[in-house]
């Protein structure tokens, strides 16, 4: 059966398929070979034996954080603490174009900036809508749950921007 690995525990890679999860190890020969599944990987799994047998070919893959076949990514970037970077933001977008993902500007802490503060802000972010990129604010929780159906998606972004806020308002129980 075909699955995509959804998350990795220790040498327990959790395959999803049509709605169940299945706990696997991996064959043997992927250790000789030195292949290592990641988060994103299509494989072909035996429900029965609860093994992973192939890992099918990937169409992208990240080193940091290690995952495959993203369709899209979240780039998490706050306005205030830390500081906007427009600099780090366009390496994230280059990045992404490079790797064929769908980048997604998500601005977290607008709360944090003055009403004039937030009008330059509103410009760059209206430059970059301009040009074809989806910028949603943290607080729009319907539209980004609508953005992640059925599409493999990573958040990435500053340390302290505010991913994990994000994913707990998202879904409290990851």
């Amino acid at each position: 059966m075909k699955g995509q690995i959804i998350k990795i525990s220790s040498d327990l890679y959790f395959v999803s398929y049509e709605n169940n999860i299945y706990p696997c190890k991996c064959r043997g020969i992927f250790r000789k070979e030195h292949i290592t599944p990641v988060v994103g990987d299509y494989v072909l799994f035996s429900k029965e034996k609860k093994r992973i047998e192939e890992i099918l070919p990937r169409k992208n893959v990240f080193h940091r954080p290690k995952v495959s076949n993203i369709d899209q990514a979240f780039l998490i970037t706050s306005l205030k603490y830390p500081d906007f970077s427009l600099n780090l933001l366009d390496k994230f977008i280059v990045l992404m174009e490079i790797n064929h993902v769908e980048p997604i500007i998500c601005i977290t802490k607008k709360d944090l900036v003055n009403d004039k503060e937030f009008d330059d802000y509103k410009n760059i972010l209206n430059y970059y809508e301009k040009i074809g990129y989806k910028v949603v604010y943290n607080t729009e929780i319907d539209k980004i749950k609508e953005l992640l159906s059925n599409k493999t998606s990573v958040f990435t972004g500053q340390t302290g921007a505010g991913k994990s806020t994000l994913l707990n308002k998202l879904n409290p129980n990851w």
